[in-house]
């Protein structure tokens, strides 16, 4: 199911948009520690 990186992948809101950063920036440093 890919309901998590749906609003990741498309920002529907704009509002979403600093938040978005965020996850990614995040989602980028916890997938660089998992190989």
């Amino acid at each position: 199911m890919e309901v998590a990186p749906a609003p990741i992948i498309f920002p529907l809101k704009p509002s979403h948009s600093p938040r978005l950063e965020t996850i990614v920036e995040d989602a980028d440093e916890e997938y660089g520690d998992n190989p």
